[in-house]
């Protein structure tokens, strides 16, 4: 097993509140980075949920785990239907595009906060795709 596998499934076998720990230790993390002066919480969570989308767009699918992981993660209760939209509403490939781009200009420390923040949602219900593994290698790259 490789060891990027080794780490997906230390992932996977957590708990649901040990990744929302790590998601949530990841996102302080990268705070700095999300955070531009002048921005709200919200736009601080559309960054949040572009990263949502990005990671969504590599299987397509929002669970209602991962649902739940983001609005457990950015402290709000919108529905599933309008998470769906919200998420929906961005160009998955943009935000796919818009993530490694990002991933690329950070210092190692907080590229690793970002691909703990992704393995965290992609493993909230319990599986990671292969798509979604493969997104993680073109973060990692």
């Amino acid at each position: 097993m490789s060891k990027l596998q080794t780490l997906i499934q230390q992932y996977v076998s957590l708990s649901y509140d040990e990744l929302l720990a790590f998601a949530r230790r990841s996102y302080r993390d990268l705070y700095e980075e999300l955070n531009h002066p002048g921005r709200s919480r919200e736009s601080m969570g559309d960054s949040i949920l572009m990263l949502m989308a990005a990671c969504m767009g590599a299987d397509g699918k929002l669970s209602p785990e991962e649902h739940r992981f983001i609005g457990d993660l950015l402290e709000t209760r919108e529905s599933y239907e309008d998470t769906l939209r919200r998420i929906r509403s961005l160009s998955a490939k943009e935000c796919r595009r818009r993530a490694d781009t990002l991933a690329d200009s950070l210092p190692s420390a907080q590229k690793a906060s970002l691909i703990s923040l992704c393995l965290c949602f992609m493993a909230a219900d319990g599986t990671v795709t292969e798509e979604e593994v493969e997104f993680i290698q073109k973060l990692m790259a």
